[in-house]
């Protein structure tokens, strides 16, 4: 095995673990197991470990000679369907948690129609030149480079644009808030953030110089902990979300978060009675989150609505 070899190693069997324990954390963490929120954190995981595992090269072990080729495309590509989209989903759930009202739901119709429409115009073209480039044509390989570098930056912008949104609209939470810790947890959200959109950059420069091989080796690890940070911003999010519930126009109350989980904070007894008001038809599916998942005790509220 040579050092190009262990390093791919290392990184795909990183991805794997991060993924492995992520499906753990959401079954610990979650008693009520639906919503968008949810079933994204698992989809996404699940692309993570068939996306690696197809770059382990485990076609001698998976399918015999003349069909081994053809099962490591499978596993990669529906590794990375699972894992690309269902990540977006991901970063789409967790708007709920900042946007309310009438501006709020078209901002989540249409970055959720995005999402969809990356999928037919990215993954579909993609798909098809992956599979038509294992005969081995010139012109579809040419193909295949190009339509790789077109969908990598397409994703790169469905991403950012997720991210920056979230950071816009926590920031004016951030403006609104009182308490000086709402504001330093804000402001290290958005810090988590940053780095998120700093490590999908690195990998469109890799594409772009065409370190195909070095890309690829990094993206299931990347993915994976770009996922762990997820249950960092949710702990964090929802604690200011509750907090700030009372500073919201009594015409838009917080709605029932989109697969999702809301938290009841430490705030003063008005915040609380406004955010119970808020989330008492959700209120029967009260859970208790592991102390090292998500710091100290709170009880954790999981809404019914899904993807609608």
């Amino acid at each position: 095995m040579n050092t190009r070899e262990l390093l791919e190693f290392i990184c795909n069997g990183l991805a794997i673990w991060n993924a492995l324990e992520l499906f753990a954390t959401v079954f610990m963490t979650f008693t009520r197991y639906g919503g968008v929120y949810f079933w994204s954190l698992l989809v996404a995981a699940f692309g993570i470990v068939l996306h690696s595992l197809g770059y382990f090269r485990l076609n001698a072990i998976l399918a015999g000679p003349g069909n081994s080729l053809y099962v490591v495309y499978v596993l990669v590509t529906v590794g990375w369907w699972t894992m690309v989209t269902g990540q977006a989903f991901v970063l789409w759930s967790r708007l709920h948690l900042v946007l309310y009202g009438f501006r709020g739901r078209k901002i989540l119709f249409w970055t959720k129609t995005m999402i969809l429409m990356d999928v037919i115009l990215l993954h579909v073209p993609t798909t098809v030149l992956t599979f038509s480039s294992m005969t081995e044509s010139k012109s579809t390989t040419r193909g295949y480079g190009i339509m790789e570098k077109i969908e990598m930056i397409g994703f790169f912008i469905q991403e950012t644009t997720l991210s920056s949104i979230y950071i816009w609209e926590a920031t004016k939470l951030l403006s609104r808030s009182l308490q000086k810790d709402n504001r330093k947890v804000l402001k290290q959200l958005i810090s988590i953030n940053a780095i998120v959109i700093a490590m999908d950059t690195a990998l469109v420069a890799l594409e772009l110089a065409s370190l195909y091989r070095l890309q690829t080796m990094l993206k299931s690890l990347v993915y994976s902990i770009k996922l762990k940070f997820e249950f960092v911003i949710l702990a964090r999010l929802i604690g200011i979300v509750g907090a700030n519930t009372s500073s919201r126009p009594v015409e838009n109350p917080p709605r029932p978060l989109d697969g999702i989980v809301t938290i009841k904070t430490d705030c003063d007894s008005k915040c609380m009675h406004a955010h119970a008001a808020a989330t008492k038809s959700v209120s029967s599916d009260v859970m208790e989150v592991p102390a090292r998942a998500m710091g100290p005790r709170r009880d954790l509220i999981a809404p019914s609505e899904g993807l609608r």
